[in-house]
């Protein structure tokens, strides 16, 4: 649309003025007012006014949520940029909830414009004693050359015979290209060929690229007969975001002009600006009309949206000086929970006794257990955490609220007994979304105590209470030995006298002598208990063998889970096998309710073999001493009680005679 106060404007009142004149019956004092008032009134801008104010948003990017970033344009009634917004100038709603916390940044991302001529024989005539091609190449000549060498901005060129310069980042080459431009005025039927070429090229920008795009296109009036062909070009112009500005060389600004309103449209759809030029001071400053361009906002803002779908952004500008109505944005997006997974999970804990350190005291070690976790985000956008929980056997043992949110420890001075627990994770995210893992089981193997001496049982006090007992008991031996020797000394003097012949006595016969009673008390000799420490039954092993079948030594896989994966990637792989051939999750073993072990493959290159025989889909069920190959890896399966042989028959063959 004609800026107010432009050469367009004043085109307008001078031909009113000209109409008043033809009419007659006016004196000229009267004549002399109308026309002060009608200049002034296309001069006059209307008053400022909060209503009339615009926005534009735009650009909106996802790439890093929750955090979300558009760009916003913020125009005044009369189209000036708007600078020195604040956050608080801004009316942000998402999903219809307000949005406190944003950030808003002016920037100059540059400008890519280009000049697109349509040489007509009107750029030839001779206004001032120069053609009119001439006075427009000075006017574009002086802009650019004000333009910083640094500026960010691209310029381009283009004319009836196609694209003279494409996207130059250096002013004086566009000078110069602009400078050697002499093209042969056409006197015959003008085309739209420079304008549309210059449109092809301003759409082709590159993704991500925050820079606006401008064509000025300096042309004579074109026919009537192209105005289809101008609509077209605006509706392309309109959906690429480019804004075209128009100089329209005439003779003159008061002679009879051909109809231009398909022109005007072309600068009212893409946001641009018309004006006619018939000389030097007609020739608006381009720096004015670009300047609105060269600024944008960045809005940044976090995000609370917890579903996937579609989701609405709008903005609107409540300031002081200004209000715009707001502008809607939509996105969608798919949003899923947190997956935290266990890196290296032991599958089995020993707790053996050992001597406490600077005491006496025997205490099951170890006494925790570190786990390592590492959270990934399925959607593929990466959210700040706020609470990893660490759940054992279901019931909740240690939590993160803060940093590192990636490790617990384990308390593991409960587990006194030997058992199989079941490990879980949960991670909440900064949108409050929890998303947990599978559980993990781990064998806990709890050694019995040992059996203490007598020694090692006994207190301080009860040792000073056994000392006491030994000196009663040494005292009592003594004495006890004391009596046994007088009584021995009574026994000797009791038989002398019985062998003096004097005072033997008499010998009477009895009727008998009496039996002798013997008795044995029989019994075993007491023992201190002891248990034998408790073994786990592993079912079934798998050993790594070479190409001639050998055992590599310590390379023992005991199958004690109901599911094992095999992998060259330790996050997903129980069992890790670094070999070229190997995936990251190459093959997945199972054990079924009735004991039988099934070995699947997880779409490895290599393949999963059995006895040299690929495994389907469908998955192979594992006898003993069966040879299995991960890609070039060869492990031989064992099952630890297998099944008897087969016994051979003997069958005799009777003789015939």
């Amino acid at each position: 649309m004609g800026e107010p106060g432009a050469p367009g404007s004043r085109r307008k009142a001078a031909q009113r003025f000209m109409l008043i004149r033809s009419s007659g019956g006016l004196k000229r004092p009267l004549l002399l007012a109308a026309v002060a008032c009608l200049l002034l009134a296309g001069m006059a801008r209307p008053a400022h006014s909060q209503a009339t104010a615009r926005i534009v948003a735009g650009g909106l990017q996802t790439e890093s949520f929750p955090a979300i970033e558009f760009s916003l344009e913020a125009y005044d009634s009369q189209g000036n940029f708007i600078k020195g917004l604040t956050p608080s100038d801004l009316q942000l709603t998402e999903d219809g909830k307000p949005v406190s916390s944003l950030s808003l940044e002016l920037e100059e991302p540059g400008l890519q414009f280009s000049v697109a001529i349509n040489p007509g024989a009107q750029l030839g005539t001779s206004i001032g004693g120069k053609p009119q091609l001439e006075l427009v190449r000075s006017a574009l000549i002086d802009w650019v050359r004000r333009q910083p060498a640094e500026s960010g901005s691209d310029f381009s060129l283009s004319t009836n015979t196609g694209l003279q310069l494409i996207r130059s980042r250096e002013p004086q080459q566009w000078s110069t290209a602009i400078a050697e431009f002499n093209p042969t005025l056409v006197t015959g039927e003008l085309n739209l060929f420079s304008l549309s070429t210059a449109i092809d090229l301003a759409s082709d920008q590159a993704a991500g690229s925050r820079m606006k795009r401008a064509i000025l296109w300096v042309t004579p009036p074109v026919p009537a007969g192209l105005a289809p062909s101008l609509q077209d070009l605006a509706s392309r112009a309109q959906q690429a975001g480019v804004k075209v500005f128009l100089w329209v060389a005439v003779t003159d600004l008061n002679a009879s002009q051909p109809d231009t309103s398909a022109m005007q449209a072309l600068a009212d759809a893409t946001g641009g600006r018309f004006t006619l030029i018939a000389g030097q001071e007609t020739i608006p400053d381009l720096e004015s009309w670009l300047q609105p361009l060269r600024y944008i906002y960045q809005v940044k803002y976090l995000s609370k949206a917890q579903k996937s779908g579609e989701h609405r952004v709008e903005v609107g500008l409540k300031g002081e000086d200004a209000v715009a109505p707001a502008q809607a944005l939509v996105y969608s997006l798919e949003i899923k929970p947190p997956n935290p997974i266990f890196l290296s999970p032991p599958s089995k804990l020993d707790r053996t006794w050992e001597v406490v350190e600077g005491s006496d005291e025997q205490a099951l070690a170890p006494a925790a257990q570190v786990l390592q976790i590492m959270v990934e985000f399925p959607d593929g956008h990466n959210r700040p955490l706020t609470a990893t929980r660490l759940y054992v056997d279901g019931a909740l043992q240690a939590e993160n609220t803060a940093p590192p949110y990636e490790q617990f420890s384990w308390d593991l001075t409960g587990l006194t007994e030997s058992g199989t627990h079941t490990l879980r994770v949960e991670a909440v995210d900064s949108l409050g979304i929890s998303g947990t893992s599978i559980e993990t089981p781990v064998d806990v193997v709890v050694e019995l105590r040992p059996v203490e001496s007598l020694l090692e049982r006994i207190s301080r006090r009860g040792l000073i209470a056994v000392a006491a007992v030994l000196v009663a008991g040494a005292v009592l031996a003594m004495v006890l030995i004391g009596e046994n020797r007088l009584r021995s000394r009574r026994k000797r003097n009791e038989r002398r006298r019985m062998e003096d012949p004097v005072t033997q006595p008499v010998p009477i016969p009895q009727d008998g002598a009496k039996a002798v009673r013997s008795r044995r008390a029989a019994g075993e000799p007491g023992s201190w208990p002891r248990a034998a420490a408790a073994q786990q039954t592993i079912p079934a092993r798998l050993i790594r063998v070479t190409e001639d079948e050998h055992p590599v030594p310590g390379s023992l896989v005991p199958l004690n889970r109901s599911e094992i994966t095999f992998g060259s990637d330790a996050r997903q792989a129980v069992i890790q096998v670094e070999d070229p051939s190997v995936e990251k999750l190459h093959a997945r073993l199972l054990r079924s309710d009735d004991g039988e072990f099934i070995l699947m493959d997880e779409g490895s290159v290599a393949g999963t073999w059995v006895n040299f025989t690929q495994v389907g889909p469908e998955g192979a069920r594992l006898k003993h001493d069966d040879l299995i190959h991960l890609g070039r890896v060869t492990f031989r399966f064992e099952l630890t009680n297998p099944p008897p042989l087969p016994q051979p028959s003997v069958q005799t063959l009777d003789e015939n005679p």
